[in-house]
């Protein structure tokens, strides 16, 4: 962070379904590149850790305990660092599994925020895997470490106080009223939305047209997905990011979001998000 600014960046690395160890390689490889950019916010895709598309292998304890192995590799590669990362797994908590995203910087988790809304129609049926997740906090084991575990949670940063992140995951964004709009309204001004899916015709063109149309409302956005794409959404602008932070071409996208600018946005919408909440 420097002069009030931020940088926000998506990503999508490619990714092989159930192989944890290859993920985190594929994972590290852009998180450096983002420091060397230096981006303050990283988000990967929705179970970015073992792949969307593991389907009953999600009930398996070697996948399960992959991942956290890989969480906490990544974790540690976060130590020294101002990059927060926010990434996807699965994650067994008091015998229910959960889809979450994890929130990393200077070398520790920081929170765990779980999916509230599981989607079970149409290509997807996460809801023969997923518990939908709490929105009051509770903790959770991960490693020798219990951290805050739950929906309701606000990441704010000491040095830049104006900069306070809230979590939400894909569907999540799709409902009627949204995590993404309470967080806001508790004093969010930026809301990561880890997401991914499987292949539909039409589908991009639907989750980009979405995304502006919430996220312009509620706050700046970073918005990461599965299918090799990522979104930044800034205000009512939504641009797609092909192949979003590669490192094959070079071709890397930041949006730099100014600390002064969040705080006019949010004195704008406060009235908006007031009248969805509070009818």
């Amino acid at each position: 962070m420097k002069d009030g600014f931020i940088k926000v960046a998506a990503a999508s690395p490619p990714l092989r379904v159930a192989d944890c160890a290859y993920n985190r390689q594929q994972i590290l490889l852009f998180m450096e590149k983002a420091k060397d950019l230096g981006v303050n916010l990283l988000v990967l895709p929705e179970l970015a850790l073992t792949g969307y598309t593991c389907g009953d292998l999600f009930g398996q304890d070697t996948l399960l305990a992959g991942a956290l192995d890989a969480l906490e590799v990544i974790t540690a590669a976060t130590q020294g660092s101002s990059l927060v990362l926010v990434v996807g797994l699965p994650l067994e908590v008091k015998g229910r599994l959960y889809n979450c995203a994890a929130v990393l910087q200077g070398g520790k988790v920081l929170g765990v925020v779980p999916k509230r809304n599981i989607p079970g129609y149409g290509e997807f049926y996460e809801t023969r895997n997923f518990t939908p997740g709490p929105g009051t906090v509770q903790d959770c084991r991960i490693g020798e470490r219990w951290v805050p575990f739950g929906g309701d949670m606000i990441f704010r940063c000491l040095q830049l106080p104006d900069f306070c992140l809230g979590v939400e995951i894909c569907e999540d964004l799709w409902v009627p009223q949204p995590p993404s709009a309470r967080l806001a309204a508790a004093g969010a001004t930026v809301i990561a939305n880890p997401s991914a899916s499987d292949e539909a015709a039409g589908k991009a063109a639907k989750a980009g047209g979405k995304a502006g149309e919430i996220l312009s409302k509620v706050v700046t956005g970073a918005n990461a997905l599965l299918q090799g794409t990522a979104m930044l959404t800034l205000s009512q602008e939504t641009r797609d990011m092909a192949g979003g932070l590669t490192l094959r071409d070079g071709n890397v996208e930041v949006n730099c979001a100014f600390e002064t600018q969040l705080r006019v946005l949010r004195e704008e919408m406060a009235a908006q998000v007031a009248g969805i909440l509070f009818p």
